[in-house]
C-alpha cells in the first residue's frame, strides 16, 4: 500500500486575506505584496541505486514599499500576524534609509488568463511512487553493466501578487523533472524530462536514451584538434539558447549595452526563429509575471533578425523617456507591436535561468517559459526546449576585509577566487565594505539571498573571552564587528550561509564558541596546516573524512576529499547550535554544520582555489540554490 501525500499548500482564501491585511495596514503611498510557496520532495540516486529521499515545504512573502520618492523591501518566511507587522515595519524603515529620487512604478491591474498547470497526480506524488521510476533506470543500467546517477523531484507551488492600485494575481502550479547520467568504462551519457503531470514522464523512454548514448561512448575515440562541422543534440543547443536568453535578451542589457541583440539587425541564420510564449502548456506555463503584469508571447528573433526584448515597469519607463513619451510605464513597448497596457510574455528583465535542470528549491518560481527553434522547410513543426524562467539570480554577500598599503589611501578588498566561484555557480556576488552604522549595514544586509564569511585574518580573542597569546597574527577590528553583525542576523533569519577558513571560525564565535589561538604554539598538532612555507594555495595538504550523513556531504556526493590548508587557527569549543561534520586525520575540525537552519555549512579549508574540481563546483552550486530558494 502505497502512502498518499497530498499537496500542502496554503488555502487560497487565506493568502489573500494575508494580503489584503497587509495592503490594508501599510502606511505606504504605494504597496506590493507577493507570496510564493512551494511544496516539494526529491529523490537522488547514484550507483544504481536511491541513497537520498528529501522534502521541503516553504512559503517567502516579499513586501515592496514606496514613501515619499523612496523605496524599501523586506522579506519572510512566515504568514502571521505578527510577521506581517514586522515586515512591513521593516520594509519602511528601510524605505526611510535610502535617499529621495524617481521609484519604479507598480503596475495596473489586468486580466491574466487561466493556464493548465496544475496536475493532481504531480502533487500527491510520493517517494515509493519516485523510488519506483528510479528502480526502472537503474535496472536497465545495471543490465547493460552500467551505472545511473541522477535526480527525480516533483513539487507543487502557487504565487499570488497584489499591490496598492488593484492588481491581485494568483497561479498554482506542478512541475516533475528527472534527470539521469548512465556511466561505463569510457563514457557516459545524459537525459532529462520535465512535465506539469508526473504522468507524462515515460521511465523507460530516458533509460532507452541514456543507456543508449551510454553505449555509444564506450567506443569513443580521440580526435585530432582542428574545425569541424558537428550536430548538436538538443541539451546543447539549449545550453546554448539558455546562455543567450539570460545575456541578451532583456531591455535592461540592450539599453546598458552589454547584449548581443540589436534589433532590426541579423543575429542568426535565417533558418533560426526565437520567441517565448509563457503561456504555452507545452513549456511550464505561468500567465503572469513577477511584477504581476499578464504575459503574451514575444518574437525574440525572427528568421535570423532582432524583432522584440522583454520589459519590465523600470525598462519600459525609461524606454519611454528615451523615446520623449513620459507618463505612465507600459503603455508602449517601444520595439513590439503591442496593443496599450500588454506586457511582454517573460518574467522581468531575464527569460534565461540559471538552473537548466531545477531541483526542489526552484520549483516556487512559478513556472518557466518555452523558446523555440526551427527550421523552415524541414517538413516538420518546431521543435521545443525547455528554459525555466528566472525570477532572479541570487545575490550573495561577501565582506571585505580592511587593506592597507603605505603610501595609498585604506582600501577595501576581496580575493577574486571567492568571486568567480560564486559567479560559476549562478550567483551575483556583491562585495560588503566595512560599514560602521548599523542601519546602513542592515540596509545591504536585507537585499542578500545569501552570505559567504571567506578567509582572513585572525577573529580577535576578546570576542570569545580570551587574552592573545605570541603567536596571534594580524586581527581587523572593523571586519570582525561587521561579519560578527552579519553572521548573527543571517542565523536569527535562517539567511543561507557558507564559512570558508576564518568564515568556519567567525561563525563558531558569533554563535557562541571559541578557538585555538595557534595549533602549533598550544600543542593541538604537530601537522603544519598554515601557508607560510610557500605552498600553493591550490596544493592539497591532506584528507577531510566527513559524516556520511551530514548535509555537507549529500551535497557534494563525497565522504573523503582531499583539501588546501591555509589556516593556524581553528574550532576549540563548537557552538551549541553547530554540528562537527569533518576532520583532518590529527583530529583538527575541519568542517561543521547546523541541522536547524536551511543552509549553514563551514569549511576549514579553501574551495574557491580548488574550484575546477567537480565536488567542489557541487558545493558553491548547493548553495546558490539555496540562496535562489
Amino acid at each position: 500500500m502505497k502512502s498518499v501525500e497530498a499537496a500542502r499548500l496554503t488555502d487560497l482564501g487565506e493568502v489573500k486575506g494575508f494580503m489584503d491585511r497587509a495592503l490594508e495596514r501599510s502606511t505606504a503611498d504605494q504597496t506590493e505584496v507577493m507570496v510564493s510557496e512551494w511544496d516539494s520532495a526529491l529523490t537522488r540516486y547514484a550507483n544504481n541505486g536511491i541513497h537520498q529521499n528529501v522534502a521541503e515545504r516553504n512559503v517567502s512573502v516579499r513586501v515592496r514599499v514606496v514613501k515619499d520618492e523612496r523605496t524599501g523591501v523586506a522579506s519572510l518566511n512566515q504568514m502571521s500576524d505578527a510577521a506581517l507587522t514586522d515586515v512591513l515595519q521593516r520594509a519602511l524603515a528601510i524605505a526611510r534609509l535610502q535617499p529621495p529620487g524617481e521609484v519604479v512604478p507598480l503596475p495596473g491591474p489586468a486580466p491574466a488568463p487561466q493556464v493548465p498547470a496544475w496536475s493532481d497526480a504531480t502533487a500527491a506524488s510520493t517517494p515509493e511512487e519516485r523510488a519506483d521510476f528510479v528502480r526502472a533506470v537503474c535496472v536497465a543500467a545495471e543490465r547493460s553493466n552500467l551505472k545511473a546517477f541522477g535526480a527525480f523531484s516533483t513539487g507543487s507551488a502557487q504565487l499570488a501578487i497584489a499591490n496598492s492600485l488593484g492588481v491581485y494575481q494568483h497561479h498554482r502550479s506542478t512541475q516533475a523533472t528527472v534527470n539521469s547520467v548512465v556511466m561505463g568504462e569510457a563514457g557516459s551519457g545524459y537525459g532529462d524530462r520535465a512535465a506539469v503531470d508526473v504522468r507524462d514522464i515515460d521511465k523507460d523512454d530516458l533509460a532507452r536514451e541514456v543507456i543508449e548514448k551510454a553505449r555509444r561512448n564506450q567506443d569513443a575515440q580521440p580526435v585530432e584538434p582542428g574545425v569541424y562541422e558537428v550536430v548538436l543534440e538538443e541539451y546543447a543547443v539549449s545550453e546554448m539558447l539558455e546562455f543567450m536568453s539570460f545575456m541578451g535578451f532583456s531591455a535592461l542589457a540592450a539599453q546598458e549595452e552589454r547584449s548581443f541583440m540589436r534589433l532590426g539587425e541579423r543575429i542568426t541564420g535565417e533558418a533560426i526563429s526565437i520567441w517565448d510564449d509563457g503561456l504555452d502548456p507545452s513549456g511550464v506555463p505561468a500567465p503572469f509575471d513577477f511584477e504581476g503584469v499578464p504575459k503574451q508571447r514575444v518574437d525574440l528573433i525572427t528568421r535570423g533578425v532582432a524583432t522584440g526584448l522583454v520589459y519590465d515597469q523600470r525598462a519600459e519607463r525609461d524606454v519611454a523617456r528615451s523615446c520623449g513619451r513620459e507618463g505612465v510605464a507600459g503603455t508602449d513597448r517601444g520595439w513590439q507591436d503591442h496593443a496599450p497596457g500588454e506586457r511582454s510574455a517573460l518574467y522581468p528583465e531575464h527569460p534565461g535561468s540559471a538552473e537548466r535542470h531545477p531541483g526542489p528549491e526552484s520549483h516556487h518560481q512559478a513556472g518557466g517559459e518555452r523558446i523555440f527553434w526551427s527550421h523552415p522547410g524541414s517538413g516538420r513543426p518546431p521543435e521545443g526546449l525547455h528554459l525555466h524562467q528566472l525570477m532572479g539570480l541570487p545575490v550573495v554577500g561577501l565582506p571585505a576585509r580592511s587593506l592597507d598599503i603605505t603610501g595609498e589611501p585604506p582600501r577595501f578588498a576581496i580575493n577574486t577566487a571567492y568571486v568567480r566561484a560564486l559567479e560559476a555557480a549562478g550567483c551575483v556576488p556583491v562585495v560588503i565594505p566595512l560599514i560602521q552604522d548599523e542601519q546602513r549595514l542592515r540596509a545591504l544586509y536585507e537585499r542578500l539571498d545569501g552570505l559567504v564569511f571567506p578567509g582572513g585574518a585572525d577573529v580577535a580573542p576578546m570576542h570569545y573571552g580570551e587574552q592573545p597569546i605570541d603567536n596571534l597574527n594580524q586581527v581587523d577590528g572593523a571586519r570582525d564587528r561587521t561579519e560578527l553583525i552579519l553572521a548573527r542576523w543571517a542565523a536569527s533569519d535562517d539567511r543561507p550561509v557558507l564559512g570558508i577558513c576564518r568564515g568556519q571560525q567567525l561563525l563558531n564565535v558569533a554563535l557562541g564558541g571559541t578557538l585555538y589561538q595557534d595549533l602549533l604554539h598550544q600543542g593541538i598538532t604537530t601537522v603544519h596546516h598554515a601557508d607560510d612555507d610557500g605552498r600553493a594555495r591550490s596544493a592539497h595538504i591532506h584528507p577531510v573524512r566527513l559524516d556520511p550523513g551530514s548535509k555537507l556531504a549529500q551535497l557534494i556526493d563525497e565522504t573523503t576529499v582531499e583539501v588546501n590548508s591555509l589556516h593556524h587557527q581553528a574550532v576549540k569549543d563548537v557552538a551549541r547550535t553547530l554540528k562537527v561534520t569533518g576532520r583532518a586525520p590529527d583530529g583538527v575540525i575541519e568542517a561543521m554544520e547546523s541541522a536547524d537552519h536551511r543552509f549553514l555549512v563551514t569549511v576549514q579549508w579553501h574551495p574557491e582555489e580548488m574550484s575546477d574540481l567537480p565536488w567542489v563546483q557541487r558545493l558553491f552550486k548547493a548553495f546558490a540554490r539555496a540562496a535562489g530558494a
